[in-house]
């Protein structure tokens, strides 16, 4: 689906150095131990010729770290279940310099403490990447921003965002739109253009009326590439238990609430086909959600507390 990035006031960012692994781009990129071993995230320290002396070059050194940790992944997996991924051509721009407070309180997820923090004789920077980016047979091209600052002239990451993404392939053109899916009477619109705006997988239009029942189970891993909540939009009684169970597919996922009346998340990011986690709505209101791994490619979901 071909779409201009929504207005910037409106993106939210993920947090780039989360323990969960490397957020955002294609989400393969989170080095995962099934174990209870440690996981790992790559630094952006800039040691053995890992740039950091300008917004673009952080942010491309990266990127570089990503498209290596994932040729790593893939050579450790078996050949039957590999995930074959890889970037392409990056260009980076930077969009935005010298954001104030209240425009990194507005679009990001960190606190008060942690703005002052950032901002303490700190320059700071949004800068967007376009990626081209293979997984199987197909290829996209990515736009993702990342807020990054500096204090030492030695740039660093701060919070990574998808802007969206659009088919690409020889003779492609960004031009070349589809229709957005009609919605079901009763799906609220900020649902829907939620939905839309960040090209949600398997979404069509549909509502998932799941009132009347106790307990929903939302599959992890849906889709044909298994990077879906399915069904993404359900609605449920207040009361009711939700249960996420991954299907194994996709590679690994977790559940994390966005705009919502009460925060939640499954926290670590997992692969496992069978693993549950669950989350009882009492207060009604609508929960948007989202995979911090795949939540570039989409995979997002909302749950209405009716």
């Amino acid at each position: 689906m071909t779409r201009s990035p929504p207005p910037i006031q409106r993106r939210r960012f993920l947090t780039a150095a989360s323990a969960t692994g490397l957020a955002g781009l294609a989400g393969c990129t989170a080095l995962i131990d099934n174990g209870d071993q440690e996981q790992t995230t790559p630094q952006t320290e800039t040691q053995d010729g890992l740039q950091a002396d300008s917004p673009e070059q952080i942010v491309e050194s990266y990127l570089e770290v990503v498209s290596t940790a994932q040729q790593r992944r893939s050579e450790l997996r078996h050949s039957a279940v590999s995930e074959t991924f890889s970037l392409g051509e990056i260009t980076t721009t930077v969009i935005e310099e010298e954001l104030s407070a209240s425009e990194i309180s507005e679009r990001t997820y960190l606190d008060s403490e942690e703005v002052e923090e950032i901002l303490t004789d700190a320059e700071t920077a949004v800068v967007e990447a376009e990626i081209e980016v293979t997984r199987g047979n197909e290829t996209v091209n990515e736009r993702a921003e990342w807020l990054v600052a500096t204090d030492d002239g030695e740039w660093r990451l701060v919070e990574q965002g998808s802007v969206g993404s659009y088919s690409a392939g020889e003779g492609d053109s960004a031009s070349e739109t589809e229709a957005d899916p009609e919605p079901d009477p009763e799906m609220p619109d900020a649902v829907h253009e939620y939905m839309i705006d960040n090209d949600v997988q398997l979404y069509d239009g549909s509502l998932a009326d799941m009132t009347g029942t106790e307990s929903v189970t939302i599959a992890v891993g849906g889709g044909s590439q298994g990077l879906a909540f399915d069904p993404p939009v359900v609605r449920v009684d207040p009361g009711t238990e939700v249960v996420w169970e991954w299907t194994g597919e996709g590679g690994a996922h977790n559940v994390v609430s966005t705009d919502a009346p009460e925060d939640f998340s499954s926290e670590d990011v997992i692969a496992e086909a069978g693993h549950t986690w669950s989350q009882t709505f009492e207060q009604t209101g609508t929960y948007f959600y989202y995979c911090q791994p795949h939540q570039a490619l989409g995979m997002h979901g909302a749950i209405l507390v009716e």
